[in-house]
C-alpha cells in the first residue's frame, strides 16, 4: 500500500475521476481545489477556537472539517476532525489541542498526497 493510498480513500478519488468523465469537466481537480482551500483556514479555526476553549466553533470547524475530507476521502483527517467534535461537543477540552495538532500534521500529508493526486509538480 503506498503512502497516498493509505492518506486517502482510492474508492472516492475513483468516485470523482469517473464522474469527472461522465460530466466531462475536472471535478476531482475542482474539488480537489476547494478542499485545500478550505481545509487550512477550518484548521486555522480549530487552532484559534482550542486556544480560547470555544467549543461551540471547536465543533463547528471540526464538523465541517470532517466533512470536507470525507468528501475528498482524506480519512485520516476526516477521523481526527470526528474525535475533535466529539470532545468539543462533550466540552473535554483536554484532548483537543493534541488532537488539533495530529489534524494539521495529517492534513499536510494529505495536501501533498492531493498534489501528486493532481499532477501538481513538487
Amino acid at each position: 500500500m503506498s503512502e497516498s493510498s493509505s492518506l486517502l480513500d482510492e474508492a472516492v478519488l475513483n468516485e470523482l475521476r469517473e464522474l469527472s468523465r461522465e460530466l466531462e469537466q475536472d471535478v476531482l481537480g475542482e474539488v480537489v481545489t476547494a478542499y485545500r482551500k478550505v481545509a487550512p483556514e477550518l484548521l486555522v479555526a480549530l487552532e484559534e477556537a482550542v486556544g480560547g476553549r470555544v467549543f461551540d466553533a471547536l465543533a463547528r470547524a471540526a464538523h465541517t472539517l470532517k466533512g470536507s475530507s470525507a468528501q475528498i476521502g482524506a480519512s485520516v483527517v476526516r477521523d481526527l476532525a470526528r474525535e475533535i467534535e466529539a470532545e468539543a461537543r462533550a466540552e473535554r477540552g483536554d484532548r483537543i489541542a493534541p488532537l488539533v495538532a495530529q489534524c494539521r500534521v495529517a492534513y499536510v500529508a494529505v495536501d501533498e498526497a492531493l498534489a501528486r493526486v493532481v499532477g501538481e509538480k513538487s
